[in-house]
């Protein structure tokens, strides 16, 4: 290829007029498209002084560009073994300010990691000089790209909406280019393009708007001659002048108003408009005519004829003046260009060509891009109608009865209403996109996976009913679950969200078998979330059958995924993460960000909740942080928060859990409204943190937000409900209000007791809780016998030690409280060695140990006491401990000692425990009193305690 020139024009030599597709003809002296603003004098290069042998770790080669703003140097990296292109500016191109701006902008243009945007490896600063390492580009301006050879306009369309894929990644990085141009965009020896040169780039929030004032000192661009390919500019923004390439800007930028990524949609129309009609559309042959023509939106016809009607319309509207009538964003323009060659060319296949076909075709694409949604849209309302029907309403109606449920029960009554509402949603949801189908609205690729995200609900809605028209009694408690999980109709209007949705194949065979798989994995995930672990697996079978020859890349990764939340659901939680880890990969390699994103968070979550191992959550969740701002999914960001949470408690990084939770319940408000079931689960967790970091009330708070929430949303006949009204209990009783926690616990055991029966073992859960509690109020024969009634029944399933050992140190406390010391060493022993066979367990033996002691010191066994005591204290080393447990050694440490006679031992170990339970809160209040009336029994006067400082405890 002949190397571009400095302005970009073509080789000497006659260029053939190309005919549809041709490239532009420019005239190299088009100041308006390469001179400043303001001016229009041509750029001279400024004369370099003596080139640097290095710059920092950088050793210079040789100069690839020169300008009024610095230097481009080729340069090799010797860490890196690899060259970069290190832009160098001149001392007087940035102050403080400048600089911070650069090295942030550099670094969020280094998280892009876009195959469309030049990789950014290095921004930094040494004596004075403010230099950025980029990836070193083999190739050619995309000017010189299109002048180079007769490009058909389906090969222009296709490159620019490459490029344009670039600026949409950084504008959802928050960053707009502001000088976006045929110059500003390389294209690789493979063919590639890259968007370059974000020197006009500013943060989209958090700067004010750019105008007419702005100085040379915060320009980042500098006319760069185009050396082995780099990039070449011609712009150059001088003080008092508006920054941006007069030819490509856009009327804001001309009025000096405030700029956002609508700014680059122009900047990208003018340029592509410029590639396909081989002229700009705005005319004048001065700064002042163009700027008029355009404010003003005088638009010239092209004088030739390129492509379909479509491709002008696409780049009129987002060549508008006013920025809200343009394209809602740079990916909706994306899609309605790379629906355009598709569907001309199914338009000729459906006339069979010839001359027929040529006559008719102009206007026949036309009429089928206006009626392609008219099935879907005449469809609809039958089929939410099939789904949600007189005979399927009736029928559901019935099952909750045969279920058991009163016709008062709340969730009888609320079932039916919430899926009339939710079939009104969908039938609404159908119904606008077809209308903005209609009036041409959204493009056509965001239109079909509009409808594609609609008949997805409907595929779960469908599934939903299925299991409720089958509902047993033990299906009850999945009843609020069901009615939770099925998908919001708005999502299916999010265009950020459809514009990270995988493309779909064209094949209508291939997409109907497509549409097969999922309608399988939809009955899969609804039957999970039914705990209907047999059905969900048959579902899964079927997809994967249905799958065998089906050539889709990204179904491999959305299997993985469907069968790593099957195994969740099982509890094969190494299952699981294998499944998710392919899912991962497999997504990376088909490059479907969103897929990963959902695999990475997964992991992190499984990982933490399902193996308690955080350091490998903690590495997943960097993969999904990464993932999630590079496609700029808020839900993904959301959710991972909490899970980053979740990790933090297991890690007893409690303070920064309690930061993370917060952060996600913020996001989770702004996303989904103050009163989502996603923002009270959040709640939910960081109320358990704060209740483990002593700000009890805090944490009730908290719970009682997330109690409202739940009560509105599922209603009271609702495992959720009832596990937050048993955590409310607890709390209460920490804060010392006996009465609301006695019924608070009473309640959430109530609600379980009618959702699952009496004696299920999901009763049990509450039933620990309301045993402490009773404890707590001295009604300790009652706490005896909640506790004994919870061992019978965790004693039916063997794989719930951790419950049962739970129920024995309650029952340990309660029977030495009302002096069966028998019964109260049994229980001790029976938990030491439960935690003894679970040898990951060292808390549940020293709290069983500690148990024994006690027993030990109330039966006079003082030496025994002192013994078990020593040994719980040795088994937390290198563990975390909390004041409280040491509190509690040292409290049977001295009753034993004192029991010896050896009373200065006891004084140290009773005043040791008076400090940790002070430390410990008012929760420990009565263990407290216990340890001033040892001291004071030992003739130790109490002095006042430090303030308490919380603090973790290792």
């Amino acid at each position: 290829m002949t190397p571009p020139v400095l302005d970009g024009s073509a080789p000497a030599g006659e260029r053939p007029d190309l005919g549809d597709g041709a490239a532009p003809l420019r005239d190299p002296s088009d100041a308006l498209a390469s001179t400043i603003v303001g001016s229009v004098s041509t750029i001279q290069p400024r004369v370099l002084g003596p080139i640097p042998e290095t710059l920092g770790r950088y050793r210079i080669l040789d100069v690839l560009g020169v300008g009024g703003m610095g230097v481009v140097y080729t340069a090799h990296d010797p860490e890196l073994e690899r060259d970069v292109a290190l832009k160098v500016l001149g001392a007087r191109s940035h102050d403080a300010k400048g600089t911070a701006r650069l090295q942030r902008e550099a670094r969020t243009l280094a998280r892009l990691a876009h195959p469309n945007v030049v990789s950014i490896y290095d921004v930094g600063e040494t004596d004075g000089q403010l230099f950025i390492a980029m990836e070193r580009i083999e190739g050619a301006t995309l000017r010189a790209w299109l002048e180079a050879a007769p490009r058909r306009w389906q090969a222009i369309v296709a490159i620019f909406v490459a490029a344009g894929r670039g600026l949409v990644a950084a504008h959802e990085a928050g960053l707009v280019h502001r000088d976006f141009k045929p110059d500003n965009v390389l294209v690789d020896e493979r063919g590639t393009p890259r968007v370059v040169d974000f020197g006009l780039a500013r943060a989209v929030e958090g700067g004010p708007p750019v105008t007419a004032a702005e100085t040379i000192s915060e320009r980042l661009e500098a006319p760069l001659e185009l050396v082995s390919g780099l990039m070449t500019s011609a712009t150059l923004t001088m003080t008092g002048a508006v920054m941006g390439t007069p030819a490509y800007m856009s009327p804001e930028q001309h009025l000096s108003d405030p700029s956002d990524a609508r700014t680059d949609q122009f900047a990208f129309c003018v340029s592509l408009w410029e590639a396909l009609y081989r002229e700009r559309p705005f005319p004048g042959e001065n700064l002042e005519a163009l700027r008029d023509a355009v404010v003003n939106g005088r638009l010239r016809a092209p004088q030739r004829r390129v492509g379909p009607r479509a491709l002008l319309r696409a780049l009129r509207r987002g060549l508008n003046p006013d920025p809200a009538r343009r394209w809602p964003d740079l990916s909706a323009l994306l899609d309605a260009l790379e629906a355009i060659p598709r569907r001309r060319r199914l338009a000729w296949t459906a006339l069979g060509g010839g001359a027929l076909g040529a006559a008719l075709i102009a206007g026949t694409w036309t009429y089928a891009a206006q009626t392609r949604a008219a099935p879907a849209c005449a469809a609809s309302d039958a089929r939410v109608a099939a789904v949600w029907g007189g005979e399927r309403r009736a029928a559901v109606v019935d099952a909750l009865a045969d279920a058991g449920l009163a016709p008062t029960e709340d969730v009888h009554v609320e079932a039916p209403r919430r899926l009339d509402a939710y079939a009104a949603a969908l039938a609404g949801g159908f119904e606008a996109a077809c209308v903005d189908a209609e009036h041409r609205l959204l493009s056509a690729a965001l239109h079909d996976r509009r409808i594609r995200c609609l008949v997805a609900s409907v595929d779960a809605f469908d599934a939903t009913v299925g299991v409720l028209e089958s509902l047993g009694r033990e299906d009850v408690p999945a009843i609020t679950r069901l009615l939770a999980a099925l998908p919001p109709v708005d999502r299916c209007a999010d265009l950020e969200a459809l514009g990270r949705a995988p493309h779909e194949p064209d094949d209508e065979v291939l997409a109907a078998r497509l549409a097969e798989v999922r309608a399988a994995l939809t009955q899969a995930s609804v039957a999970e979330v039914a705990g209907r672990s047999t059905a969900a697996e048959e579902a899964l079978r079927r997809a994967r059958a249905l799958s065998e020859g089906v050539d889709h890349p990204p179904l491999v990764s959305e299997l993985q995924l469907a069968e790593a939340k099957f195994a969740g659901l099982v509890g094969d939680h190494r299952r699981s993460i294998a499944a998710a880890e392919e899912a991962y990969h497999a997504a990376l390699a088909v490059g479907v960000d969103s897929l990963a994103v959902e695999a990475s968070v997964l992991l992190v979550h499984t990982y933490s909740h399902g193996l308690h191992d955080p350091e490998n959550a903690l590495a997943w969740g960097r993969h999904a942080a990464s993932m999630s701002d590079r496609i700029g999914d808020p839900d993904a960001r959301a959710t991972l928060l909490e899970y980053r949470g979740e990790v933090a408690v297991e890690r007893h990084q409690l303070d920064e859990a309690n930061e993370l939770f917060a952060a996600a319940i913020a996001a989770k408000r702004e996303l989904h409204g103050a009163e989502s079931l996603d923002v009270a689960d959040a709640l939910h967790h960081r109320a358990i943190t704060l209740g483990m970091l002593d700000r009890t009330d805090a944490a009730e708070q908290a719970l009682r937000e997330a109690l409202a929430i739940h009560l509105a949303e599922l209603g009271e006949l609702s495992p959720t409900t009832a596990a937050t009204l048993s955590d409310l209990g607890y709390l209460l009783a920490a804060n010392g209000d006996y009465a609301a926690a006695l019924e608070s616990s009473a309640r959430a055991l109530d609600i379980e007791a009618r959702l699952y029966g009496a004696d299920d073992i999901n009763v049990v859960r509450p039933l620990i809780y309301h045993t402490q509690i009773l404890g707590a109020v001295g009604r300790h024969a009652d706490a005896v016998a909640a506790a004994e009634r919870g061992l019978r029944i965790v004693r039916q399933d063997a794989h719930h030690l951790e419950y049962e050992g739970r129920l024995l140190e309650n029952l340990g406390v309660s029977a030495l409280a009302v002096g069966d010391y028998a019964r109260a060493r049994e229980a001790y022993a029976d938990a030491l060695a439960i935690a003894t066979d679970r040898d990951f367990d060292p808390h549940g033996r020293f709290f069983a140990l500690i148990g024994l002691a006690s027993v030990d010191n109330a039966d006079g066994a003082y030496a025994a006491a002192i013994e078990r005591a020593g040994e719980a204290l040795a088994l937390l080393v290198g563990e975390h401990i909390e004041a409280v447990d040491v509190a509690g050694a040292h409290l049977q440490l001295a009753r034993g000692h004192l029991g010896l006679g050896a009373e200065e031992r006891a004084r140290q170990h009773a005043a040791r425990a008076r400090v940790g339970f002070a430390e410990a809160g008012p929760t420990h209040a009565p263990d407290l009193a216990q340890a001033e009336a040892l001291l004071t029994e030992l003739g130790v006067p109490l002095s006042p305690l430090p303030a308490r400082v919380h603090s973790e405890h290792h």
